[in-house]
Formats: structure tokens, C-alpha cells, sequence
């Protein structure tokens, strides 16, 4: 054979996986799907106004790089009324995920469980610097928790996904986005917890997992505060049937809605996503992803601002007046070459 040949034969041998080995990964679901049990009951009960517990952990996209410096944050409240703080109480930390089959403890120190929520409820959790690329899930119990005995849900749940540059986000907004008015997050909340009221716009689930199917991450950024987190991830994941992270809501509820929504993609950009489309149908919803670096015209905005702000600022417009379309006509158009693959690579 001869010389032109023989590098002709390796050259379709190797470059293919060449053309792969950089792709980032694709969200590893498989890896955090556990068993545990993630969401309490929606009867209400009297003891629910000062002892049902609103334990949640922000979600974090982080950049395999700089893993070592990555802070995990969680809040533990109760009481649907007052909202208590749980000050000065331990914490058992564990993560399980991509590379995983079961739960590792996380040790603050020599021990398992000495993390200790501050006066304002909360832990910081730093990171493994061994994770790698992949999908993670993290449950945080408080020891010898009396809201075990009212049969709660007492462990908080949060997810981190680590990546390398260059992963493909898509951003949604979910009040009058994805759900048919901002009076729906309301009215699970009154309604303890029943998110089966909640009514999506016309095709939500089917836009989310257009993007899913195409390997995109999924991020959820809501003005929702942090207690709505956990009726937020049960509403998407068991009604809408979609991926119920990254999900980041407020802190705090006096933080601006726009300027939080905005610094938080900025730093998710910082840390390697690609912020490709973004939808929300609030002014702040645009305005944010805008200044967050995301394009004009991948820029979706639904509802009563959409053509005011197409015209202000050239964003995309998605008319849904009589609320009978939704994102029906919207797929339409971003199906097949509208949207390309994000090219990921699933996990080993």
C-alpha cells in the first residue's frame, strides 16, 4: 500500500473522534435520578403555618475549572405563615451524580455533619474540587429535625452541574412564560403546596423539551422567592414533565428583579455557558437577558409586552393574546434547522 494511502485509511479512522473530543457533555438526568422522596403532601394541616419546613439549595452551573472555589448555598425556613429561620443547627451534606451510584457523605472538617445553619438559616457548602464535567444532586439533612415527626419532606435537595466552556444554555422565565399568568405561583402557594392548578401556556412543556431532546441545558430563573422553589421543581417536573434544573429563584425579595436575573446569567458566563435563547415575557425579562450578552434576535418575548418591546429594543415577539396559542406557532418555527443540535456527547 502505498504512503498516500496509508494516511488516507487513518485519517478516516481517527477523525472522528477527533471531530467528538471536545464536545461537552449533554445533562447527565440519568445520574441524579434517585429515589428519595422530594416533595410533601398537598393537604393542608393546621401544624403546616408554623412547622412545615421550606428547605432549598440554589442551584449552580460551575466551570470545571474552578471547582475548587464554588460555594453551595442552602436555606432552611418553616412555617407557612412566619417563615421562621432554622438558626444554629447541623447539617448532614451528600452528593451523588455523574461517576455515582450512590450517595457520598460531604465532610466539613474530620466529621459528617457539623455544617451549622447561621441566625439567618443558612449554609454555605464548598464543593468537591474532584468533581468533574457531569451532573450532580446534593441532600442536605438537618439532624434530629422535629418536622420528622409531622411526616415532612425534612431534606433539601439542590443540583450543581459542572461543565466546561462553552455549554449551550437556553434561559426561561417561568410566571406568565411558561405558566398561563403570574397569579399561578400564588395560588400554589395557597393552595399548600397543589401545583396541579397550575396552568401552563399552550405548548410550554413541548418548547422546553425541544431544547432538552437537543442536548441544550435547561435554566429556570424566576423573581419567585426561595421558598417557592420546591413547588416550583414539583410543578415542572410532575405537570409539565420537564427537567426541574438549574432553577435559580430570589434571595431575598427585596432584590431587583432585573439586576438579580441579569448578574446571574452573567455569572453562569463567566463560568462557560453559552447563553443562546432566553424567553420571559416581563420587561425585566428582557432588559436582563439583553444586558446579559444574549442576542436580539434570540430573545423571545410572550404576552402583553412582546410587541412594544420588539419594536423599543428588536427583541422577538410571540403574540398569545386570547392566550389560545401559546408557543404553537413558535415550534413551528423553530424546529428542525430553526434550532440545531448543541452537539453534546452523552455521558459514559
Amino acid at each position: 500500500m502505498k504512503k498516500n494511502h496509508i494516511l488516507f485509511v487513518v485519517t478516516i479512522i481517527f477523525f472522528p473522534f477527533s471531530l467528538f473530543a471536545d464536545q461537552n457533555l449533554c445533562p447527565d438526568y440519568q445520574a441524579v435520578n434517585t429515589n428519595d422522596r422530594v416533595f410533601n403532601d398537598e393537604s393542608f394541616k393546621i401544624w403546616d403555618l408554623w412547622m412545615k419546613p421550606y428547605y432549598m439549595v440554589h442551584d449552580e452551573i460551575v466551570n470545571e475549572e474552578m471547582i475548587g472555589d464554588a460555594t453551595l448555598e442552602a436555606k432552611f425556613d418553616r412555617g407557612s405563615a412566619i417563615h421562621a429561620d432554622v438558626k444554629e443547627k447541623y447539617v448532614e451534606v451528600f452528593y451523588i451524580g455523574t461517576g455515582f451510584s450512590e450517595w457520598i457523605p460531604l465532610k466539613n472538617g474530620p466529621y459528617s455533619g457539623n455544617y451549622k445553619t447561621n441566625n439567618d438559616g443558612k449554609i454555605f457548602v464548598k464543593l468537591p474540587p474532584s468533581l468533574k464535567e457531569g451532573s450532580y444532586k446534593f441532600k442536605m439533612s438537618l439532624i434530629n429535625d422535629p418536622a420528622k415527626d409531622y411526616n415532612y419532606v425534612t431534606d433539601a435537595f439542590g443540583y450543581v452541574t459542572v461543565i466546561k466552556n462553552g455549554v449551550k444554555v437556553v434561559v426561561f422565565d417561568i410566571d406568565e412564560t411558561l405558566t398561563l399568568s403570574n397569579f399561578e405561583q400564588f395560588r400554589a402557594y395557597l393552595d399548600e403546596g397543589d401545583t396541579s392548578r397550575i396552568k401552563p401556556r399552550v405548548a410550554a412543556d413541548d418548547l422546553v423539551k425541544l431544547y432538552k431532546e437537543k442536548g441544550y441545558h435547561i435554566v429556570y430563573v424566576t423573581a419567585r422567592p426561595y421558598w417557592d422553589a420546591n413547588i416550583s421543581r414539583q410543578w415542572l417536573s410532575q405537570n409539565l414533565g420537564v427537567p426541574h434544573f438549574t432553577l435559580r429563584t430570589r434571595k431575598a425579595l427585596t432584590d431587583d428583579t432585573k439586576g438579580y436575573k441579569e448578574s446571574l446569567l452573567k455569572q453562569f458566563s463567566r463560568h462557560g455557558a453559552s447563553l443562546y435563547r432566553a424567553y420571559g415575557n416581563a420587561k425585566t425579562d428582557a432588559y436582563a437577558f439583553l444586558d446579559a450578552g444574549i442576542a436580539e434576535e434570540n430573545v423571545f418575548i410572550i404576552g402583553k409586552y412582546a410587541e412594544d418591546l420588539a419594536n423599543e429594543r428588536g427583541i422577538q415577539a410571540i403574540l398569545d393574546e386570547d392566550l389560545d396559542l401559546g408557543y404553537v406557532e413558535h415550534l413551528e418555527v423553530i424546529r428542525g434547522a430553526g434550532t440545531p443540535d448543541s452537539y453534546c456527547s452523552l455521558p459514559m
